[in-house]
């Protein structure tokens, strides 16, 4: 009985070697996916979170390339994917945040290809245009206006204009995104741990123009920094300052009390020492200093990836500084077609 028991295993797995094996996902047909793929305007708008008519324009502004670059899983080997595919996985995913899994009927590829796919558009996305996140210069022209802006803005509302809004151009703070609870000691675990947002995160800071355009987009770095360590690293007073060199007027930037007044960047009053007049000023300026929290709460809705989904946000298996600068690109794109 115990021949013939060994007998049967090896006859079936000798079966089963020289047997086909069947497709384990035998619905997924590989589909040329392009923008005509989405039927109306309401459709991609759900779907993607811009209209259909605005992505070619999106794809050329970006200068997307027709044809991207993807790494195999085999060892040395790389295959090309169609331009248009990649960038509606990437608007797709950062707008849903939809498991691959269920993509890989509507996109025609395995939910692995499909991972590496995505990662490639990022990096695609990053190496054309992820220096303007930090490039302050190229919204200089724009200082004056975002100032006349402000006061246009106090005069319409009847309230007082403080004196740190005098040569006010934007506005300045600071943004978690949550991130699981990394996997070893607690050592590591403290570092990204934030006292204030009760949760793991990773920091980034902004600055702000009036019209919601991120000028300057920093990070990022562990969860426990506060807001005064991220503006010395980020360098901005140093930045605004370099820009403005030489000019009789000196723009700044507005924060809360968690920053620290330099040059360049006019923080809150705080206490001890705060006078009445200085409560005003801090309750007039916070009122039009909402826009930054308007700013980074659309960041978080037009990139439901970096807002919503805390499981997908794991250092040790996906890339989310990459997630989140991706999303300060995707948002100012979305400013400039739809506005704020």
């Amino acid at each position: 009985i115990h021949f013939l028991g060994m007998g049967a295993i090896f006859l079936s797995n000798v079966l089963m070697a020289l047997l086909p094996r069947p497709s384990i996902r035998p619905d997924i047909v590989k589909k040329n996916v392009t923008f005509d793929t989405f039927s109306d305007d309401a459709q991609t708008r759900e779907k993607l979170g811009f209209l259909k008519h605005d992505l070619l324009r999106i794809k050329l502004a970006l200068s997307w390339p027709d044809e991207l670059l993807i790494p195999d899983a085999r060892p040395g080997k790389q295959f090309f994917v169609n331009g248009e595919l990649s960038l509606l996985l990437l608007l797709r995913k950062h707008h849903r945040n939809v498991v691959f899994t269920e993509l890989e009927a509507e996109f025609g590829y395995r939910h692995s290809t499909l991972s590496r796919i995505f990662a490639a558009a990022e990096k695609c996305l990053l190496d054309l245009h992820g220096h303007r996140l930090l490039a302050l210069n190229r919204f200089y022209n724009r200082f004056e206006t975002y100032n006349l802006a402000l006061h246009q803005h106090f005069a319409r509302t009847n309230d007082i204009c403080p004196p740190e809004a005098l040569h006010c151009c934007g506005f300045l703070d600071r943004t978690s995104i949550e991130v699981a609870r990394p996997v070893g000691p607690w050592e590591v675990q403290n570092v990204l741990y934030n006292t204030h947002s009760k949760y793991h995160c990773m920091a980034f800071q902004g600055f702000v123009g009036m019209d919601g355009m991120i000028m300057h987009f920093y990070g990022s770095e562990c969860g426990y920094q506060n807001d005064r360590r991220l503006l010395l690293h980020s360098g901005l007073n140093a930045l605004l300052q370099q820009i403005q060199q030489g000019n009789q007027i000196q723009y700044w930037a507005y924060a809360d009390k968690g920053y620290t007044s330099l040059s360049h960047v006019r923080a809150a009053h705080s206490l001890p020492a705060l006078t009445v007049m200085q409560a005003l000023y801090n309750l007039v300026m916070g009122a039009a200093r909402v826009s930054v929290e308007w700013c980074f709460g659309k960041l978080k809705t037009v990139s439901q990836l970096t807002g919503q989904c805390i499981s997908m946000m794991k250092l040790q298996a996906s890339q989310v500084e990459s997630h989140a600068k991706c999303a300060a690109l995707l948002t100012n794109i979305h400013t400039c077609l739809y506005g704020t």
